[in-house]
């Protein structure tokens, strides 16, 4: 088992590798197999999925102003509201952030595709914005600049 522990000032992003809890999940390792497999090709592996997808991330010193997907589910287990509501929450503020930095035009595309909090926009790149969501060239770089406006507002 390999697991993500991240210093007292950085957080897990989950992602296709990493659960929330740190654990790492890689073929490499689903089909380990001694003598073939070794730490040296585990840790080459690691460093080019980790260094096109950070495992952690920096925690904010202040509360945020749009709440993540992950206080959705303490949400969620923590107080009688059912995952509507909860969704409904994240949504609405999400709408506020698209609303805030003047990239509400994209919206629905968001939603369609699933993406319907803030922390999944932020995490999005300029191909996804193109292929996933069909922005055109201008508008991929408004939302790619109200996420680097966000960032700035959030260190």
């Amino acid at each position: 088992m390999v697991y993500v522990k991240p210093t007292s000032t950085m957080q897990i992003k989950p992602s296709e590798n990493v659960d929330c809890n740190g654990t790492v999940d890689l073929p490499f390792l689903r089909d380990w197999q001694y003598p073939e497999s070794d730490l040296l090709g585990l840790i080459q592996i690691l460093v080019i999925v980790f260094g096109e997808n950070p495992p952690v991330f920096s925690k904010s010193s202040t509360e945020p102003k749009y709440p993540s997907s992950h206080a959705a589910s303490d949400i969620a287990q923590n107080s009688p509201q059912n995952s509507n509501q909860v969704q409904e929450f994240y949504l609405k503020h999400f709408e506020k952030f698209l609303e805030d930095f003047g990239i509400n035009f994209v919206r629905d595309e968001c939603v369609e595709n699933g993406i319907d909090n803030l922390e999944t926009f932020l995490m999005l790149e300029k191909d996804d914005f193109m292929n996933v969501l069909g922005l055109n060239l201008g508008n991929t770089l408004k939302c790619m600049k109200a996420q680097k406006k966000f960032s700035e507002l959030e260190s």
